[in-house]
């Protein structure tokens, strides 16, 4: 019995082992680049479509080879604008390391190429969001809203949630963007929270007139089961929504990235089934 016992352990553990080093070591670093149209109502001015490349949970604790390539590929899109949904440098056990690692993080940001700027918008991991985005050629939105951009023939104003979206000042500015006059210019919301579009859109979803709503923090899940989806997304939002891509809820578009890195401290460091993304979204 002892050996059959042995030999049933050497089996598991040599099935199993692949599969957890997959998950940890190889899966967490093949990124993919999600290439989704949005269509854009035809009552806004223009017709050239934008491309907006969405980065989300970058979430990394140093840069090197992974990022460089996430780097790489982005600049290769060739973006009308970047979107950056939070969670940029994560340190939360080693705040030495994030000041060591902070001006490599700086650096990366600052070689991002975009045609008409980077946007950005605090996640959790981004207590020194202030710190971060100093000397950095991006526009941190604090529950800001841009002025309209003119990007081709076409007209976006984008506005960024803080974190606390629930809270008044978040819930002025989509209120601003719902109200203010006008067809002719594409509004966008930038949060990191999904959330965002449970607590802070109109009722009456055919009324709004935010264009697109772009979120990361859930990661997908990180670990997807086929014919399930994700046990845990830690969002508010339909399993299938959180798990990520593009969706119509309560008649308004959302696009939730899986985002590029993974949870470092408060989770397994892995991913299966779930491919980290960049995005491209073309406005067409």
């Amino acid at each position: 019995p002892a050996l059959l016992v042995s030999a049933a352990l050497a089996l598991a553990l040599s099935l199993v082992l692949p599969f957890a080093i997959h998950m940890t070591f190889i899966a967490p670093y093949q990124v993919v680049i999600e290439r989704v149209d949005v269509p854009i109502d035809k009552n806004r001015a223009g017709e050239q479509p934008v491309k907006i490349v969405v980065l989300a949970d970058i979430q990394t604790t140093s840069i090197g080879a992974y990022e460089e390539e996430v780097l790489s590929k982005v600049n290769a899109l060739e973006p009308d604008l970047i979107l950056i949904a939070g969670d940029v440098l994560q340190n939360y056990s080693n705040p030495g390391a994030y000041t060591r690692h902070l001006p490599a993080m700086q650096g990366w940001l600052n070689r991002l190429e975009s045609k008409h700027g980077v946007y950005y918008v605090r996640g959790d991991v981004d207590a020194e969001a202030e710190r971060l985005v100093e000397g950095v050629d991006m526009t941190f939105l604090k529950d800001q809203k841009t002025e309209p951009l003119r990007i081709k023939d076409r007209v976006i104003t984008i506005g960024g949630v803080e974190l606390t979206y629930w809270k008044p000042p978040a819930k002025q500015l989509v209120r601003q963007l719902e109200e203010a006059p006008g067809e002719e210019d594409i509004r966008i919301v930038l949060a990191h929270r999904p959330g965002v579009v449970e607590m802070s859109m109109p009722t009456d979803a055919r009324k709004s007139r935010v264009d697109l709503v772009v979120t990361g923090h859930t990661h997908g899940g990180q670990v997807s089961i086929p014919f399930f989806g994700p046990p845990i997304t830690m969002s508010v939002l339909p399993r299938h929504i959180a798990a990520g891509g593009l969706h119509a809820h309560h008649g308004r578009r959302v696009y939730v990235s899986r985002g590029v890195g993974m949870e470092r401290d408060l989770a397994p460091r892995m991913r299966l089934n779930c491919h980290p993304e960049i995005t491209l979204l073309t406005l067409r």
